[in-house]
């Protein structure tokens, strides 16, 4: 059986009019994305938040006495019709992107 190694979903968020993108890279390469926003009015910055495999890549793991994958959150600037995005490899991101 044949994986991609690039998987995303973006929805809307009725509640609070944010576009949320989530973006999962399943290989060990960087991969670039380029989400097309839809012509939406968005704000220039973005939240995110990512979780990347550990230094041990896919044998990563989290236990009581050893955290090794934990999710880290940032900003993303320059947002405009698309948004460019150059996710990690072995890693899951979530994006709110708030509109105007």
């Amino acid at each position: 059986m044949k994986f991609d190694k690039f998987y995303q979903a973006v929805t809307y968020d009725e509640a609070t009019g944010d576009i949320i993108v989530k973006l999962v890279n399943v290989g060990k390469d960087p991969i670039t994305a380029n989400i097309n926003l839809g012509g939406n009015k968005v704000n220039a910055i973005a939240d995110a938040t990512i979780i990347e495999g550990g230094e041990k890549g896919y044998l990563s793991i989290n236990s009581l006495t050893d955290t090794q994958v934990k999710p880290r959150s940032f900003t993303i600037g320059d947002i405009g019709e698309e948004l460019g995005y150059e996710l990690p490899g072995l890693s899951v991101t979530v994006i709110r992107v708030h509109t105007k």
